[in-house]
């Protein structure tokens, strides 16, 4: 399936939101009741085409990343799945070498992996690599920090130099700026998609007013390159990050829904004559009403 932007469902939130909120009369002519009936059916209408969309896409994303995980031969639904995921598909040179240290720090089973894959970053990629299908699987992320570790990671040289460059570009970060650069980081660490480009969605994702955003985003992620000191440190933090990194509830609970779905078409025959659906049918339509 082609890569569909996301952002597209925030455009139309935004543009719905504005038409509601704008004009402040309560009056409403008698004559056109009927009228604002049909507009609030065509706007609940619309709501729920883009809910059907959202659904779709993310179906999708969780499909791919089960495969994923399929072809890796590690579980989706196990806690460190996630953060050992991130490492193989990662720019990380050295990815192999940390996720086997991931999972023995995580007590992990290294000899399920399939490593003979993991090496084959081109193949993983065919598996995940727009931005959209990273900017909806890194949503479900939640961190989990002892005392020690947030101390370790307020420390880590990588994340100050990710936290100033931001500053200095004025990328707001939020009300804790230590964990905003460590989504940050995750946003900006798989192969394969533009950093500004994934750093602007995590900046959009937490709503924050920022104008010119994508010249900070571009100006930022280039200070952050500049002042790297080495591989061996970056890779170093991304294994602190990563360890720290756990899915939200939510995530369970919709691979739940994925892999039952994978099971059931995977025990029907395929129908004949039944048109596959597709997202330019769905935003066409919600376009036309």
């Amino acid at each position: 399936m082609a890569d569909f932007d996301v952002a597209l469902l925030q455009n139309l939130q935004i543009g719905k939101t504005r038409r509601k909120t704008a004009g402040t009369s309560s009056a409403r002519p008698a004559g056109k009741t009927a009228a604002g009936s049909a507009l609030v059916s065509r706007r609940s209408a619309r709501s729920q085409t883009e809910q059907d969309i959202l659904r779709h896409v993310q179906g999708s994303v969780l499909q791919k990343y089960c495969s994923l995980c399929g072809c890796l031969n590690v579980d989706p639904l196990q806690p460190q799945t996630l953060g050992l995921v991130l490492i193989l598909l990662s720019r990380q040179t050295r990815r192999i070498e940390l996720a086997r240290e991931f999972l023995l720090r995580e007590r992990g089973d290294a000899q399920l992996v399939s490593w003979q894959t993991a090496e084959d970053l081109d193949f993983l990629q065919q598996k995940m690599s727009s931005t959209s299908d990273w900017w909806l699987l890194l949503n479900y992320v939640i961190f989990e920090l002892s005392d020690a570790a947030s101390a370790e990671l307020a420390a880590d040289p990588v994340l100050a130099a990710l936290q100033h460059s931001m500053r200095q570009a004025g990328v707001p970060t939020g009300h804790n700026p230590l964990e905003f650069a460590m989504h940050a980081l995750l946003y900006m660490t798989p192969a394969g998609t533009p950093s500004p480009k994934m750093l602007e969605r995590h900046v959009g994702q937490h709503g924050v007013e920022c104008r010119d955003v994508e010249v900070k985003c571009l100006r930022a992620v280039t200070s952050f390159g500049d002042s790297s000191s080495s591989e061996e440190r970056g890779g170093a933090c991304l294994l602190l990050v990563c360890q720290a990194v756990r899915a939200l509830p939510s995530l369970a609970l919709d691979l739940h829904d994925v892999l039952a779905a994978l099971h059931a078409n995977s025990t029907q025959p395929p129908a004949r004559g039944v048109r596959r659906i597709r997202l330019r049918d769905i935003v066409e339509q919600s376009l036309l009403d």
